[in-house]
């Protein structure tokens, strides 16, 4: 090659390399959200880490709630005697009464770890009046019979989850600029539920009481989808059971709340949640059994660390 062909040669590429940069920034996709001068949004790479995923990092999340809840379902008490007891529903003992009931969770998320222990407690005390004849427990009622009675109802939960699914939809959009800026984290989760359940009425003289306490293996799946930086939605289902010989439990739990965080690290919580269960002990007249649910809205405050 000659030197006059080489330097024609050269004097071609120094020209084109500024028009192939230039083109080249044209077809790289820009962020509305970006500022003057910052670098393009590669739609290759997600967020790991950023204000735009809770669950980057380090974070621990604590959680005080008020549970407006009631429970529901059909009990039956140990009886002492030769006379089994009734299955009796908790509205006939005045025991389905609505009420705010202390609650609230402690959450680490560690990377892609997440470890929670959460728990609520429900007392009520009332009194009664038996619409018809019935036996709970060792009390014999009748129709207009003047009763006391009580229910105390506590769940513990401690979990350990790890994040199967971290999906950023703006990130990995093909035109990050016209995406919705949500943040989508799946966990699958597994721990033990403890849960304590009491009953007790009197009539007169007469009384009769029950404290169970079951534990049981739990699974299940927690879903957490950050919407931009100030909201997010939760959705977390959990199951388990345990049986031996005569005594037994299964649960349900379900769980979807609404979050804003006005502030870095404050926000306020708003949701619904409903624990469906069956527990069983004993056998003949010494059974206890107690199938029902716990339900009701939420609210808690959010602190974030």
């Amino acid at each position: 090659m000659t030197s006059s062909t080489c330097r024609i040669l050269a004097a071609y590429l120094a020209a084109g390399a500024p028009l192939c940069a230039a083109h080249a920034q044209d077809k790289a996709p820009v962020s509305q959200d970006a500022a003057p001068g910052a670098q393009p949004v590669d739609p290759t790479v997600p967020r790991e880490q950023g204000e735009a995923n809770p669950a980057a990092g380090w974070t621990v999340n604590v959680e005080p709630a008020l549970w407006w809840v009631s429970p529901s379902g059909r009990a039956r008490l140990p009886a002492s005697g030769a006379t089994r007891s009734d299955r009796i529903k908790l509205s006939a003992l005045n025991l389905d009464n609505p009420r705010f009931t202390p609650a609230g969770a402690v959450s680490i998320n560690a990377d892609k770890w997440r470890f929670s222990f959460n728990g609520a407690s429900y007392n009520e005390d009332r009194q009664a009046t038996a619409d018809s004849s019935f036996q709970f427990g060792d009390v014999a009622a009748s129709a207009g019979d003047r009763l006391h009675t009580s229910f105390d109802y506590s769940t513990f939960e401690v979990t350990g989850g790890y994040r199967v699914l971290a999906y950023d939809f703006k990130a990995r959009s093909e035109n990050p600029e016209n995406a919705a800026d949500l943040v989508l984290n799946v966990y699958a989760i597994a721990g033990v539920r403890l849960t304590d359940v009491k009953f007790g009425i009197e009539r007169g003289s007469s009384s009769s009481s029950t404290d169970q306490f079951f534990v049981e293996p739990i699974v299940g799946a927690r879903s957490e989808l950050q919407i931009r930086r100030d909201f997010d939605m939760n959705l977390q289902l959990s199951g388990g059971g345990y049986g031996d010989s005569d005594r037994s439990a299964v649960s349900f739990d379900i769980a979807v709340s609404f979050g804003w965080r006005p502030v870095e690290n404050v926000g306020v919580e708003i949701g619904w949640r409903q624990i469906l269960y069956t527990m069983k002990d004993g056998s003949g007249t010494g059974e206890f059994s107690y199938d029902g649910a716990m339900a009701g809205l939420f609210a808690s405050i959010l602190i974030r660390f």
